[in-house]
């Protein structure tokens, strides 16, 4: 666990950096967006580990159940972010993708190593 959340740090960290030096205009929300998905992304894969290592049988539903339940999550989070701030919609969206993108990848890795032990 605590390889995967000094993961996701360094991922926000990189992130930050790189943003800094080729984005002129930095989102509005950086800040929420990332603690949002920082926080979801480690509590859910904290569960997901304790679910495979309680009931191993019920891990690919759980899987599933909470993709569901990120994606109606983020979608609400966006909409919130959206209305707060029209104008500057484009920057935080792409924003909240390419994170969410990042550690989407960071949580498979280390769920399929976890899975596969």
């Amino acid at each position: 666990m605590a390889s995967f959340l000094l993961t996701l740090v360094l991922i926000s960290s990189g992130v930050i950096l790189v943003y800094s030096q080729i984005v002129a205009v930095w989102p509005s929300h950086l800040y929420h967006i990332m603690f949002f998905l920082f926080i979801s992304t480690a509590g859910l894969f904290y569960y997901l580990v304790h679910t495979k290592e309680e009931r191993p049988e019920s891990f690919v539903q759980f899987y599933l159940l909470t993709m569901a339940i990120k994606l109606v999550a983020y979608a609400v989070f966006m909409i919130f972010v959206i209305s707060r701030n029209r104008d500057g919609a484009t920057p935080n969206v792409v924003f909240f993708m390419i994170v969410y993108l990042l550690f989407t990848i960071a949580e498979v890795a280390f769920l399929y190593r976890k899975v596969n032990q």
